[in-house]
């Protein structure tokens, strides 16, 4: 949250990408074949705590952990890595109600370059009735392609949205 402009911001992103999984298979999640990605920025004031980075170094994390010094620059790197991975689904917890509404205005506050990347389909002009609050039909429209689940209730759910991205 940035307390001066009171508005929240993106600060981290962190991603675990399991490749070739099937359906069918019932190996465990914890023994499937995967890796992780961290993007992380620094908040107001532009500087880490006293230590920060030289424990990444010293912890040899630096190839899963990417510093950024700016949010426009974590969000452009965000989607560059989703158009490289192009996964089918993209899961999290609270995704629906609180994480990609934050994540889509943010992108669009910082002049996100390929923010169509988080789905599939190419566009270059925010869908009409964007930003009017809730999970609106226009933010399901940017997802176009790609399941999102949201893991916030015991269950998981799947949020519907057109794979077409006509406007049913």
């Amino acid at each position: 949250m940035n307390h001066k402009a009171n508005r929240q911001e993106i600060v981290l992103a962190s991603g675990r990408v399991y490749e070739n999984v099937s359906l069918d298979d019932p190996t465990p999640a914890d023994k499937l074949p995967c890796y992780g990605f961290t993007l992380i920025r620094p908040l107001e004031g532009g500087v880490f705590p006293i230590g920060f980075e030289p424990e990444l170094k010293k912890a040899n994390w630096q190839n899963r952990v990417n510093v950024q010094k700016t949010e426009a620059s974590l969000l452009n790197l965000l989607t560059a890595k989703l158009q490289n991975i192009d996964p089918d689904v993209i899961m999290g917890h609270n995704l629906e109600s609180v994480d990609y509404g934050i994540l889509l205005h943010r992108m669009k506050d910082c002049s996100t370059a390929h923010w169509s990347k988080f789905g599939r389909m190419r566009r270059t002009e925010w869908p009409k009735g964007f930003g009017r609050g809730g999970m609106s039909w226009a933010e399901r429209q940017i997802v176009t392609g790609r399941l999102i689940c949201d893991l916030s209730n015991d269950m998981g759910r799947v949020i519907p949205h057109s794979v077409r991205g006509s406007d049913e």
